[in-house]
């Protein structure tokens, strides 16, 4: 994550991140240790950090992105990025 989705991205360096965390599965074990739903819920957040981030087609604050090195004001708020049942649903805040 620090190589392809850090501070400095690129799409590229994301596409490589999504790629791979794509490739891993989280236990579906009902039985799974706590340490192993944990790492699921990292998991989660990972793809959910690198889905954002390519949708975000700026720089903003300490997040750098070479392909897109300014920041827009036009786009500057919140919002909230979720995959319910395979589905991305994003809503502003």
């Amino acid at each position: 994550m620090w190589t392809t989705a850090g501070v400095h991205r690129t799409r590229e360096t994301l596409e490589a991140a999504a790629s791979t965390l794509a490739g891993w599965r989280a236990s579906g074990d009902p039985l799974a240790t706590r340490a192993e739903r944990e790492d699921g819920n990292l998991l989660d957040l990972a793809r959910l950090v690198v889905s954002s981030a390519l949708v975000r087609e700026e720089s903003r604050g300490a997040h750098f992105r070479s392909d897109f090195p300014y920041s827009t004001d036009g786009v500057a708020h919140h919002s909230v990025r979720a995959s319910v049942a395979h589905t991305e649903v994003t809503v502003p805040c």
